[in-house]
């Protein structure tokens, strides 16, 4: 499967726009979201094939937002970006299909 649209869910707008500078110049058509809700609505109406997603954000936490993704839409993998790494978010992460 070629993967051509990812998306990026971070409350931090320089991350966001950060990574979607340099995804756009590698070639990819990149989404990005403040928060799991606000990624969720880009879900139902947009194909995307990679989400990375911040473990830490308002609203909704990235291991929420990963299981219902891995619940509710097959496509995508998820990816965990996080400042706050531990080893046991990312077993649990891992465990969940990230």
């Amino acid at each position: 499967m070629a993967t051509n649209n990812l998306m990026i869910v971070d409350d931090e707008r320089v991350i966001q726009e950060l990574c979607s500078e340099i995804l756009t110049r590698a070639g990819y058509s990149v989404l990005t979201a403040d928060n799991g809700m606000e990624a969720l609505k880009l879900l139902q109406k947009s194909q995307v094939d990679i989400v990375f997603v911040d473990l830490k954000m308002p609203i909704m936490g990235g291991l929420e937002l990963l299981e219902i993704i891995k619940r509710d839409f097959p496509m995508p993998e998820v990816i965990i970006i996080t400042a706050y790494a531990t080893i046991e978010n990312a077993v649990e992460a891992m465990k969940m299909g990230a």
